[in-house]
């Protein structure tokens, strides 16, 4: 079992801290979109019949788009409310520049836009905004459109969220002889390797 020295982690996650959340005092506005967050735990329970679907608990907020945290912020009576499980600590950073030691809770299937997510949440303090980050964002396919300051579907992914899957090509080339060289290409969505060699 794990101390709790074990269990915190020096990362820092952003909680606002790029200029955004000045454009949205400014001209743009803040960006607010309404959510759907339910804790996943008590779905996966109502799938196998242990729970009625009406027992699932869920909350309907309005939450601040910040494209400057990190990750889905919640206050400490929405996670008491939803009965999400909580784990490891870490550290936040805020745009005053402050440290604090933060909890992240788990089971999170947070809906925007008719997409949904399954995400951990920083537990803030009772009170705080909610705040929409990079992280489910980025797992809903959404952006923000700042010149009409509100949320919408990546232009290439209007139907369903588009997840870019990434293949890294990894080649390399070893003299094995005055006149030849040896080509060992590898794709890591594979795991295979191919071999060709250059004669003069």
């Amino acid at each position: 079992m794990r101390t709790e020295a074990e269990e915190i982690r020096t990362l820092d996650l952003d909680i606002s801290k790029s200029k955004f959340g000045e454009k949205e005092e400014g001209i743009m506005g803040k960006v607010m979109v309404e959510a759907r967050i339910k804790n996943y735990e008590d779905e996966i329970l109502a799938r196998r019949g242990f729970l009625k679907p009406e027992e699932v608990r869920e909350v309907e907020k309005v939450v601040l788009v910040d494209t400057g945290a990190t990750m889905l912020t919640l206050p400490e009576e929405v996670v008491e409310e939803l009965g999400l499980t909580r784990g490891r600590f870490i550290t936040a950073g805020y745009v005053d520049g402050s440290k604090k030691r933060r909890q992240i809770a788990r089971g999170i299937n947070i809906e925007v836009m008719g997409r949904e997510a399954l995400v951990e949440c920083v537990v803030e303090e009772r009170g705080a905004q909610i705040l929409l980050g990079q992280i489910p964002l980025e797992a809903m396919d959404l952006i923000v459109d700042l010149k009409a300051g509100k949320l919408m579907p990546r232009p290439e992914s209007p139907d369903m969220p588009l997840i870019d899957i990434l293949s890294l090509g990894v080649q390399m080339k070893r003299n094995v002889g005055e006149d030849t060289t040896i080509n060992l290409t590898s794709t890591s969505a594979t795991g295979k390797f191919s071999l060709s060699h250059d004669s003069r």
